[in-house]
């Protein structure tokens, strides 16, 4: 990952850069929206960095230290980083370049439309499903419901652009973009896949979204920009199918591109009460 000079730079000067072992890292408090979970987030460590053990035990210190409320610690990681237990993915980023070869398959006719404002209760919908569905696989109670106030902030986006899937006239899912997006810590100007979501039966479904994506990729490729999406993973599930869908994109053209990883800095049955050990001092 090459980072910006101009994030460095603002990073230093917002007092947010700091070194270990002589290595650059910047890292940060903040507080996840839709969780409202106080994090010490890294945004960009040196890929040396993670090739270090004494850096990955290190970090649930230096978390403490500089934010003593902290629930958890979050670190951006080069696709090649591979941090041992009890790290574990939060965020998988994937990008793609290209059309698909392939619009999709499966049964029933499905058409792909530009949305229009007539969509955006539907659209809305889905955001805020898809916005509930990644805060419950990260520890808000069964039935949480995002607030729809994130929906309408991206629906009101300048850089936004959705395609509907539609059956028989009617609009089955969509497909979210964020055309204006960028890396602040690369300085790449990508386009975002903010969601996509499709109410139909398993064939009409895998159909629809196959097109979905085909219309987004070509979209990002007219602006000759690559596609950048993103799989939430469900850390505390026995089996995260989040690693599925990344196996499974990974095989229709998708490579990831960066990951978010997260270790908690209490015990899940401590009332967050008790610290999660581990953690040494910064050398």
């Amino acid at each position: 990952m090459t980072v910006s000079a101009a994030y460095l730079v603002g990073a230093r000067e917002a007092g947010l850069l700091a070194r270990y072992d002589e290595l650059p890292f910047v890292a940060g408090e903040y507080e996840e929206p839709v969780r409202k979970e106080l994090q010490w987030l890294v945004t960009y460590c040196d890929p040396a960095l993670t090739r270090l053990p004494s850096w990955w035990s290190a970090l649930p210190g230096l978390a403490r230290a500089a934010v003593p409320r902290a629930r958890s610690v979050v670190l951006r990681a080069p696709a090649d980083a591979v941090p041992p237990a009890p790290w574990r993915r939060l965020v998988t980023y994937l990008r793609y370049d290209g059309v698909p070869a392939s619009a999709g398959s499966g049964a029933g006719d499905c058409e792909v439309l530009p949305a229009v404002p007539a969509h955006d209760g539907p659209i809305r919908r889905w955001l805020t499903m898809a916005l509930s569905a990644a805060a419950v696989s990260h520890g808000a109670p069964a039935g949480h419901t995002a607030d729809p106030s994130f929906a309408d902030t991206l629906l009101n986006s300048p850089g936004r652009l959705s395609f509907v899937a539609a059956q028989g006239g009617e609009a089955i899912g969509h497909a979210t973009l964020l055309c204006d997006a960028e890396d602040e810590v690369t300085g790449r100007a990508h386009v975002e896949l903010f969601d996509i979501l499709v109410e139909a039966g398993d064939a009409d479904r895998r159909n629809a979204t196959g097109v979905l994506v085909a219309a987004a990729a070509r979209h990002a490729a007219d602006l000759g920009l690559p596609l950048f999406g993103n799989v939430v993973h469900t850390p505390a599930a026995e089996a995260d199918p989040g690693e599925a869908v990344v196996t499974v994109l990974g095989g229709q053209g998708w490579r990831v591109d960066h990951v978010l990883w997260e270790r908690p800095l209490f015990e899940p049955d401590s009332g967050g009460g008790v610290p999660s050990p581990g953690g040494e001092a910064a050398r």
